[in-house]
């Protein structure tokens, strides 16, 4: 994604602090449009001098916005923009002259008190339009082409016009780089003729170059020119300083990344093209945090190799958590001069433009010659746009930046007293793949009045179930338990539960990290305890003090917890929860002891008539036609004694309706059950289900087909009945497969080492049975036998 712009927003901590995807998205937006209306609510005007300079911060801030968040007024606006900023240049005619020759008049985007052209203001402000073209084709608009050909035109064809005549350019674009092109010692001549000034004006001619290219146009061979600035840009090659500087000739010496053999570089920053200026370190300058922006820029579209971001990287932390390193000064640089104002233009001074973050906890002294204040408690300190770029790469730089940005943010919108001077704009970058990070400024200084650690070294220390909660929030960061934690309050039948407050669903403590935002970070419990953790969510997975783990958790310790999921076994110890496995079908129940159904019954001395069973038909079956039952039941042996249900119009009937599930050890005593079709005493309709070491006994009678004392209807292919048996006596009311056992085995169904021994009867019915009404030739029947007294016998 593109860049953060340093904001009043700074950053959008997702991976720092107390902000949630959702919530920072909506608090980014506020922030960011607060700050937008306050200083554009009216387009100004993009020509007038210093305007389009900045254009490229307040048109990337748009885009990323729009990409944080959706949100098509965004780049609505940043067309807007575009389209403001080229008329503005276009009712600003300015006459381009070389020597004395004039080229004619192109559009003008003054720079500054002058009101000439300006390389700096034209190359920063059109990669701000390139930015939003970039963003206007990938979404089929096709006025990117409008503002690729007003770059191409007047933003880049006007520098290189002024230096043709030096080759003695033919009247043809092609005649003319076919007279340059094939000379060696010119061929890149005319690059650094055309640019007339520092080392941020080739990176952002390089990366205008490359974006013209990708974009389709071919008025001069910009993959050339991006590949050869890039090249000579990003290369890391020996110090200057280096006794064996080998390029003394060939190379100038501000091009390149110095290498300072600890794996960190150094940039030079170089006014000139010639060789009579010795240059000046900048790493702490606002010139290198564009190189850093372009570094990326260029890294991320394939152009430049990953060792040169990996070494910006070290570099940054080095510059931020190196002891050694922290609080260097460049004001004793003998190489400074006099033309080069060290409190001005160019401010040196201990790492002016990083966060200084002392690894002792205490803050770096702010000359007040230079920032302007004294030092006040808490950190202070500056970050230019750019460096917040190398969050995407390294863990320890992102949360440095979300903490700082979780500070302002909420100091911006709840008034507090921080502060962020100098021209800001708001933004938001991806990192991998989630919104991470937003804002940054440009050039700004940054005053916290509160002491407030922005060391990533410190852990977070929880020491309240609420704090151990919020680690949802930030699921990569580190974090110590300091004292015992009680949990009880995530418990509904807890006195301290609150029903208003976080655990108010009644479900309990929200696990830490789930399969789409697993927990990355660190949590070491030192031996403390959690006690009373609760979590009730029957219909999820992955439940637990952590849902999805990918972290490192040491030393923790779980006491009297209650953590239900999907696959926790439920226990049943009466006819109510058996009743209310209808509530989540696909969980595992087991019996803890015999259970007592005569309160289905309405004749039965414990009946209800306002209770659960009031309208006379009995227990309702588990699983129906639409939602059957697919989880497992363990009776352990324990019986389920005077079941009721009559339920004569409908069908599937029994203890369960419908069973694609595992059914064990369960036994049904003196049960009266009554069903029209689909109708078995343990259930109606074992759906590809599994039945085994079961038994019923009592009375099943049904007034429609399929109709057993165990199932009414065995139906495969992977259905099955093992180790069971049936004592009902079965009526079928004249009805057709009818069975002791079961009334039909069909479609690959299976019975297996079986018996039956109540009595079945059905009048004028065709196939009944003492233990199998009907099995066709794909179900089979091993093993099994009648041992009662009726006269329906065989399968």
């Amino acid at each position: 994604m593109k860049q953060l712009i340093l904001s009043v927003v700074l950053l959008l901590s997702v991976a720092g602090w107390a902000l949630n995807p959702e919530t920072g998205i909506s608090l980014v937006k506020l922030a960011f449009d607060q700050y937008y209306e306050d200083h554009y609510e009216e387009l100004q005007n993009y020509a007038e001098p210093q305007q389009f300079y900045y254009f490229r911060y307040e048109a990337q801030a748009l885009i990323d916005m729009y990409n944080a968040t959706g949100d098509d007024a965004y780049l609505a606006r940043a067309k807007t923009i575009a389209q403001k900023a080229i008329a503005d240049a276009i009712a600003n005619p300015v006459e381009v002259t070389y020597g004395n020759d004039s080229l004619g008049s192109y559009p003008c985007f003054t720079h500054l008190s002058s009101m000439d052209h300006t390389q700096l203001t034209d190359f920063q402000g059109g990669l701000g339009l390139l930015i939003i073209a970039e963003e206007l084709k990938a979404h089929g608009d096709s006025y990117y082409q409008t503002i690729c050909d007003f770059v191409e035109t007047n933003l880049v064809d006007k520098w290189f016009k002024r230096i043709r005549r030096d080759f003695a350019a033919g009247p043809e674009y092609d005649d003319f780089y076919a007279q340059i092109w094939s000379d060696s010692d010119t061929k890149y001549d005319i690059v650094e003729l055309v640019i007339d000034g520092a080392r941020d004006k080739r990176e952002m001619f390089g990366l205008i170059c490359l974006i013209l290219k990708q974009m389709g146009y071919t008025l001069y061979p910009y993959e050339d020119y991006s590949d050869y600035m890039f090249t000579q840009a990003f290369t890391i090659r020996p110090d200057v300083d280096a006794p064996d500087w080998p390029y003394n000739t060939d190379i100038h010496k501000s091009w390149g990344l110095m290498d300072q053999g600890d794996g960190t570089i150094e940039l030079y920053w170089m006014t000139q093209f010639t060789y009579d200026y010795y240059p000046v370190k900048q790493m702490s300058t606002r010139h290198a945090s564009r190189t850093v922006w372009s570094a990326v820029e260029a890294y991320q579209r394939g152009t430049i190799s990953q060792a040169a971001v990996t070494a910006l990287v070290a570099t940054f932390k080095k510059k931020m958590w190196d002891p050694a390193y922290v609080g260097q000064s460049y004001t004793g640089d003998p190489r400074l001069t006099a033309s080069i104002d060290p409190n001005d233009y160019y401010p040196v001074g201990p790492n002016y433009f990083f966060v200084h973050n002392q690894t002792d906890g205490t803050d770096l002294d702010i000359k007040e010659a230079v920032y302007g204040y004294v030092q006040q408690p808490g950190r202070h300190g500056t970050i230019a746009m750019g460096w917040h770029r190398l969050a995407q790469y390294d863990n320890d730089i992102k949360t440095l930046l979300s903490r700082i940005a979780d500070d302002l943010v909420y100091d911006e919108l709840m008034g507090r007293s921080s502060s962020v001077m100098n021209r800001i704009f708001s933004g938001y970058a991806n990192v991998d793949g989630e919104v991470k990070l937003c804002g940054l400024a440009y050039g700004a200084r940054v005053k916290r009045e509160t002491n407030t650690d922005w060391s990533v070294l410190a852990p977070v220390e929880i020491s309240t179930i609420e704090q151990l909660q919020q680690v949802n929030l930030a699921l990569d960061g580190n974090y110590i338990l300091t004292q015992d934690i009680n949990a009880s309050q995530t418990n509904p039948s807890d006195p301290d539960f609150d029903p208003n407050g976080t655990w108010g669903d009644g479900e309990g403590f929200d696990p830490l990290g789930n399969r789409v935002h697993p927990f990355t970070g660190t949590l070491n419990g030192q031996g403390y305890t959690i006690s009373g953790l609760y979590i009730n969510r029957p219909t999820e997975t992955r439940e637990g003090l952590f849902g999805v783990n990918q972290g490192t958790s040491t030393n923790i310790q779980l006491i009297d917890c209650d953590i239900t999921d999907r696959f926790t076994v439920v226990e049943i110890n009466n006819v109510e929860q058996l009743q209310q496995i209808n509530l989540a079908k696909d969980r595992n129940y087991v019996l803890t002891q015999d259970i007592d159904a005569s309160q289905t019954n309405p004749s039965g001395t414990d009946y209800d008539p306002s209770g659960t069973w009031g309208d006379r038909k009995g227990f309702k079956p588990l699983g129906d036609a639409s939602v059957p039952f697919t989880g497992t039941l363990n009776g352990q042996g324990f019986t389920i004694n005077g079941l009721y249900i009559n339920r004569p119009t409908e069908t599937r009937v029994g203890l369960f309706g419908n069973n694609q599930g595992m059914l064990t050890n369960v036994h049904i005593t003196d049960c009266q059950i009554t069903g029209s079709g689909y109708t078995g005493a343990v259930a109606g309709l074992n759906n590809a289900g599994a039945i085994a070491s079961c038994s019923a006994a009592g009375s099943v009678e049904s007034h429609g087909t399929r109709v057993g004392g165990l199932v009414g209807y065995n139906l495969g292919p992977n259905a099955s009945i093992v180790d069971c048996y049936s004592q009902c006596d079965v009526e079928g009311n004249g009805n057709d497969r009818i069975g002791g056992l079961v009334g039909i085995n069909y479609n690959g169904a299976a019975v297996a080492n079986c018996y039956a021994t109540g009595t079945v009867t059905s009048s004028g019915g065709s196939m009944v049975r003492e233990f199998v009404g009907y099995t066709p030739d794909d179900g089979t029947v091993t093993n099994c036998f009648y041992a009662g007294t009726g006269s329906y016998r065989g399968c």
